[in-house]
């Protein structure tokens, strides 16, 4: 839009400038862009003036690559997203598989729902994902200890404590996160925690401490409330409990601890649960990073 308004002969109306590059095919939920760009060389050679992109490793090349832990979902797929593939709990499934057949009857039988209406049943399933929760009617009050991701970080928690190692953890649902802290207090872990609760000065004494020699070794944050603005690079591992559609916010948390301020190996352990609709958001955000970097990239050669 901004370009379109410095210089509308470059780059006119976004579906002009979509027709021009990509083509596009009309189906029955309106236009959709076709995935190929029709010629690269034209397209990046338009867009070499308009871009400047410099890579953290190009500007300190001896910061090593973050490195992400699990497995691929298809070992045969190159392309599959890499995270902690985990079985639900047995009463985890259960309500996730009963919540997702409501969802699914409720929106066959309205086939005008709102996308907000939609939005809410899937995150009501990314909620159970990450463990059981406890609900008044078909509203989300309280998470349980009842989780496939909680056992697990639980088990990576004791083991990196072992080895002094810092963690950050990071959920997009507050709820989750006080359930891991009341988990780790439970277990007398000591840990800071920050939700967009806490205040400026809170949240700058939760910092320091995580930086400091002395201080606790594990940094519950809510994605959202701690994804900018915060540096916590003495941490060594970050795990992400659940994905956004968006691939810019899983970059932004991972950016916590993986910063040029620091010349260390970074771990991320995104834990996904199987058969859910972490799978999709996985497969979707994969391909849509990879689009992004392809573009972003492509243009530079």
């Amino acid at each position: 839009g901004q370009i379109n308004w410095l210089d509308p002969e470059r780059c006119p109306a976004y579906w002009q400038w979509i027709e021009r590059h990509f083509g596009t095919t009309k189906d029955t939920f309106g236009m959709t862009i076709n995935e190929r760009i029709k010629d690269e060389a034209k397209f990046y050679e338009e867009l070499r003036p308009l871009m400047v992109r410099r890579t953290k490793t190009e500007v300190v090349k001896e910061l090593p690559e973050k490195m992400y832990g699990g497995e691929p979902l298809d070992p045969q797929d190159p392309e599959s997203p890499i995270a902690v593939w985990l079985p639900m709990t047995p009463a985890q499934e259960r309500q996730y598989k009963k919540m997702e057949t409501r969802a699914l009857l409720e929106i066959a039988n309205e086939p005008d729902m709102p996308v907000n209406g939609i939005l809410a049943e899937m995150t009501r399933l990314k909620q159970i994902a990450d463990g059981r929760v406890h609900l008044a009617g078909n509203d989300i009050v309280d998470c349980t200890d009842d989780s496939n991701k909680l056992n697990w970080i639980m088990d990576f928690i004791e083991e990196r404590m072992e080895s002094g190692g810092k963690v950050i953890i990071a959920s997009q649902f507050t709820k989750f996160i006080y359930m891991i802290s009341k988990a780790l207090a439970g277990a007398n872990i000591g840990h800071y925690v920050l939700t967009g609760r806490q205040n400026d000065a809170e949240r700058k004494a939760a910092q320091e401490g995580f930086q400091g020699e002395n201080g606790h070794s594990i940094f519950l944050l809510n994605t959202k409330a701690g994804g900018v603005s915060l540096t916590l690079d003495m941490a060594d591992d970050v795990v992400v409990c659940d994905s956004t559609f968006n691939p810019d916010d899983q970059e932004q948390v991972e950016d916590r601890a993986h910063r040029v301020s620091r010349i260390h190996n970074v771990t991320i352990w995104n834990l996904a649960s199987r058969g859910t609709i972490d799978e999709y958001i996985w497969n979707l955000t994969a391909e849509r990073e990879a689009a992004t970097k392809g573009i972003i990239d492509g243009q530079r050669g």
